[in-house]
């Protein structure tokens, strides 16, 4: 296969001058919008021409860039990569073919699609797995479980044998479609076969999550251990985020004291996943504020996702001390080195001028200019 490069480009632009015939230059980086635009104005046989008479120096990252921008002009897309096949010097790469293809499914062309796939077969690059998880996922996100089952078990007829990793792929497509009974089967007959690890468990127990049925993410769990697999840290921050998302703010704080006294190595994302748990809950905030100050205090240090949901868990109650908490938590962010959005520092400036604390506003602003960037329509 022949895939030029930026070497090839430049002595081929040298040996052009040397004959006195076409110019064939390196890609620019403005290459891809210039060239998105021609091929978005002009009808297929006017953009034959065009590629006959203005030589570039096709790239598979310029090609890629090109399908990227042409994404929400699905056939144009298509024709401009079915038009580019003909090319005598370039190859399209195993990750062209899969954008084409990802565009293709997303217009639930499966004609297009599997075209696609035998070319990408023919010019042995492929298919490979993330070309099936493309598939499989447009067929489940249009509806079409069934048919995304057939293709994963088909995947070996064309030359990519199915393992662990695969699976687990298609089990977390099924559950994040809300399909989690599906996979579950499948997981069920299957799971022998790819011998299911942790990994596979963990993606089950989310999707009965993600359903806010939390007794069968839990039974999965007992499956887990008596398989003779180990529950992992992410197994149990699941679970956590189970509870929380089912409205089951009490077994979720249960569960996490549980956690507490096993003495599992709880990592960041265990309290943030607690601190947002109680997000938005009128009576608990303070809750929130007493798992973020024992992270302060050195059990689990704060990362920035946690000091924003706090933040903005401060403005729920709309009460004027919640307001200087979270400027002070603002603050604090930017003591330990964490850059807020910009969003952020409006929000707390904004609610600070409007409840009357125009002194501590000026000390928000002083951080903010230490952060490198000022609002400009703030005059204190």
């Amino acid at each position: 296969m022949r895939n030029p490069t930026s070497v090839v480009c430049y002595i081929r632009h040298k040996l052009s001058i040397r004959n006195l015939t076409t110019t064939i230059t390196p890609p620019a980086e403005d290459d891809a919008p210039r060239l998105s635009n021609r091929i978005l104005k002009l009808d297929p046989q006017a953009l034959i021409q065009s590629f006959e008479t203005n030589s570039v120096c096709w790239t598979p990252d310029l090609v890629n860039r090109i399908l990227k921008r042409l994404w929400n002009h699905g056939p144009k897309a298509i024709q401009f990569f079915n038009l580019l096949e003909r090319h005598p010097t370039y190859a399209h790469s195993a990750t062209s073919f899969d954008h084409a293809i990802d565009i293709a499914a997303r217009l639930r062309n499966y004609k297009t699609v599997w075209a696609l796939v035998a070319r990408m077969k023919k010019s042995r690059v492929g298919p490979n797995p993330k070309t099936f998880a493309i598939i499989i996922e447009r067929y489940v996100s249009a509806g079409k479980p069934d048919k995304a089952i057939r293709v994963f078990l088909s995947m070996h007829e064309y030359g990519c044998q199915q393992d662990l990793n695969s699976f687990n792929m298609f089990l977390d497509v099924l559950c994040k479609s809300r399909r989690v009974e599906m996979a579950y089967n499948l997981f069920k007959v299957l799971k022998n076969r790819f011998r299911a690890d942790t990994v596979s468990y963990n993606i089950i127990a989310n999707g009965f999550c993600l359903k806010k049925r939390t007794p069968r993410a839990l039974e999965v769990l007992r499956e887990m251990v008596e398989s003779g697999l180990e529950p992992t840290l992410k197994t149990y921050n699941v679970i956590l985020n189970g509870y929380f998302k089912a409205g089951q703010i009490k077994e979720a704080w249960q569960f996490f004291l549980e956690m507490k006294r096993r003495k599992c190595e709880m990592d960041v994302v265990t309290y943030t996943t607690v601190v947002h748990g109680y997000y938005g809950d009128e009576g608990e905030i303070e809750k929130s504020l007493e798992v973020f100050e024992r992270m302060g205090s050195g059990e689990c240090l704060p990362n920035l996702d946690t000091y924003n949901v706090l933040i903005s868990s401060m403005f729920g109650r709309k009460r004027s001390d919640d307001l200087l908490v979270a400027g002070k938590l603002l603050i604090e962010m930017v003591d330990r080195g964490f850059i807020p959005r910009k969003f952020t520092f409006n929000r707390i400036l904004n609610g600070l001028l409007l409840t009357g604390n125009q002194d501590f506003a000026k000390e928000i602003l002083r951080a903010q200019s230490r952060c490198g960037h000022l609002p400009r329509h703030f005059r204190l």
